[in-house]
């Protein structure tokens, strides 16, 4: 009951900052902004969004196949936009590790763990990079190097955290075992898989800057891709901060932000945000729906 609450809370507090986003900047320019978007192009734009999709999942099948050679890309795809689609309506995206509850009959769910923050750990160490590199040209030197060590700060207490939960559940010794395990042998064993899935974020990361820069185009506005992807990889990182569903609201108020830095318009930014929380809970709410029928 506690947790619905708190789910319910964060919900509401994504919904009132882009209630609030919305009436400051305008609900009417953006519907205009949104209009001028012809069909074909919405089109295109989802197709660039699919293929991005496409390519999340062939990242977990990349590492997957490491623990489960038998595993077939199609049946992995189904089963991770089941759990990402749930993720999208969770604090933190934790509903994504439900991908080990949809593919327990075949893998270990502590394997299919391991996997996944394997697969998050690259995401976030490219965010990391790509952010710090935003954060250095949109801020003073000086706060620049301090928002790096605060985050350089954060590996050594994310480690102490990591071996608190370790010794306070130690009834969960064999399964922590198997996790640490199965990351040691995909470090040590799978080199070329984790490489893989580095090149494929980035690829993936580029796509997704190109929606927005297909957008902006559209609506004449100009920005270098370069820009955009600095501004995705802050504003994703919020989506981790568990105060909010999935960064909703946050996100797209520190990205308006951010764009509103660099001489972007808010309401052109914001139609970006908005077109992207159109295909993103458009697609989580049928996949979302399957999931929980098939469940």
């Amino acid at each position: 009951m506690k947790k619905t609450t708190e789910n319910i809370l964060k919900i509401t507090l994504g919904i009132l900052i882009l209630i609030l986003l919305y009436s400051k900047i305008g609900a009417y320019d953006i519907i205009n902004n949104i209009l001028k978007l012809d069909f074909f192009l919405v089109i295109a734009l989802f197709l660039i969004y699919a293929l991005v999709r496409l390519m999340d999942g062939y990242n977990i099948y990349i590492l997957i196949k490491c623990v489960d050679k038998n595993t077939k890309y199609l049946n992995l795809f189904k089963h991770y936009l089941y759990s990402w689609s749930i993720g999208m309506f969770l604090p933190s995206k934790i509903g994504e590790l439900s991908l080990a509850y949809f593919l327990k009959e075949k893998i270990r769910p502590i394997k299919t763990l391991a996997i996944q923050l394997l697969d998050k750990s690259i995401t976030i160490v490219i965010l990391i990079l790509i952010g710090l590199y935003g954060i250095y040209q949109m801020v003073s030197k000086e706060r620049a190097i301090l928002v790096a060590i605060l985050i350089v700060l954060c590996i050594p207490v994310s480690l102490l955290i990591l071996k608190f939960i370790k010794n306070k559940f130690q009834k969960l010794k064999e399964k922590i075992e198997v996790f640490v395990q199965t990351l040691k042998d995909m470090s040590r064993n799978h080199k070329k898989e984790i490489t893989l899935n580095f090149i494929v974020t980035i690829i993936k990361t580029i796509m997704m800057a190109l929606i927005t820069k297909i957008v902006f185009t559209r609506l004449d506005t100009d920005i270098s891709i370069l820009a955009i992807i600095t501004i995705n990889a802050i504003t994703m990182l919020t989506s981790l901060i568990p105060i909010s569903i999935s960064g909703l609201g946050i996100k797209q108020a520190l990205g308006t932000y951010l764009y509103a830095l660099i001489g972007i318009a808010p309401a052109i930014a914001l139609t970006q945000y908005t077109v992207m929380i159109i295909f993103n809970y458009g697609t989580a709410s049928i996949m979302a729906s399957k999931a929980l029928i098939k469940r």
